[in-house]
């Protein structure tokens, strides 16, 4: 029982740590910026959103932003446009999002679930996305 503890403790802290870590995608930003405010990467018009890639205060901050992006740098709202993006796909730009994608003729692969979002290799030490199957499978 105590095994299981570790290994969901050291889960958790592997979900957190690739997060923070994950390789940029392929989007460009500046396309769905260009579409959603102008390419204004401060604009503030009164409508809710913000900042150049128009975000929520809440989708903001859920994602690690802090004050109003408006006023953050372009390079602080990639980074917490590439969080959303790896919560919430390009749905959370429904009308400019796939210009983005569109804009660099690549594609950007679907989001992981389950034990997907678990770093095969930790320190080269674990594989915890081979230990969360086996428990998620019921093996003992």
């Amino acid at each position: 029982m105590q095994m299981i503890g570790v290994a969901a403790t050291l889960a958790t802290s592997a979900l957190t740590w690739g997060a923070s870590t994950a390789r940029a995608s392929a989007i460009d930003w500046d396309a769905v910026a260009q579409c959603e405010s102008g390419g204004d990467w401060k604009i503030s018009t009164g409508n809710g959103y913000f900042g150049g890639l128009q975000f929520s205060p809440a989708t903001w901050a859920e994602h690690g932003g802090r004050g109003n992006p408006a006023r953050a740098p372009r390079s602080e709202q990639i980074r917490v446009a590439e969080r959303v993006l790896r919560t919430q796909g390009l749905g959370a730009w429904p009308v400019c999002g796939s210009l983005g994608v569109a804009h660099t003729g690549t594609s950007v692969p679907p989001r992981p679930v389950g034990c997907e979002v678990l770093p095969a290799n930790v320190f080269g030490l674990w594989d915890l996305r081979r230990l969360c199957a086996t428990l998620s499978s019921g093996a003992r």
